[in-house]
């Protein structure tokens, strides 16, 4: 793919077009999009990490070209809030484990610049501003894994089905031992090892 090298006054300008769009309580998500068609394939070079180079670009410059659900994902599934990016560019034959070796960069909402990798989403920058005068930190100053944003209501979830399940058959099988014999006096160790059912759920929700 051929890219639009700018000369040093010319960088300048585009950058200040770039931050336009940036305002100081909101991000012109429309405008930037629109601001990125219509130069795609211009490149930004980063002061570090050394030698990197933004390729501006919307999604379908970069490896995940037309997968929509992929967009949504970053999105929906990384960050504690559901939270509008855009696609900004891309960095190529970056060292990573990002698909095809290409970091994806994404403009959020609320302005702060986010890094694709594998499943990772990494804090780069805390605005576009940032991002031209002192680079990409990479890893980033945060990192959010897909579904983490989750983890907690379902382990919790989790916690009180089995809590529920244990009570209910500790009490079942108390009531069937009375019958039998004298009950144990801790029933519930007893019946927490033995229970093939109960070691299963606990197993399965990872609590142990």
């Amino acid at each position: 793919m051929s890219s639009h090298l700018f000369s040093i006054r010319s960088l300048k300008r585009f950058k200040k077009r770039f931050l336009s769009f940036i305002k100081e309580d909101a991000v012109d998500l429309c405008g930037v999009a629109d601001f990125i068609k219509r130069n795609r394939d211009s490149t930004i070079p980063l002061v570090k990490p050394r030698g990197a180079t933004l390729r501006i670009c919307g999604q379908h410059g970069t490896v995940y070209e037309g997968d929509e659900e992929q967009l949504e994902a970053w999105k929906d599934y990384y960050l504690p809030e559901r939270m509008e990016m855009e696609v900004i560019g891309a960095i190529d034959d970056f060292p990573c484990d990002a698909f095809g070796l290409q970091l994806v960069l994404l403009l959020g909402e609320d302005g702060r610049v986010f890094a694709y990798e594998d499943e990772l989403l990494h804090l780069v920058a805390l605005n576009l501003r940032d991002l031209f005068q002192h680079g990409m930190v990479f890893p980033g100053k945060e990192t959010f894994k897909l579904g983490e944003c989750f983890e907690e209501p379902v382990r919790s979830c989790a916690n009180n089905h089995l809590y529920i399940y244990v009570l209910f058959n500790i009490s079942s099988l108390c009531n069937d031992q009375s019958t039998e014999g004298e009950r144990s006096e801790n029933p519930s160790a007893v019946y927490l090892q033995s229970d093939p059912n109960i070691q299963t759920i606990i197993q399965d929700t990872d609590l142990t």
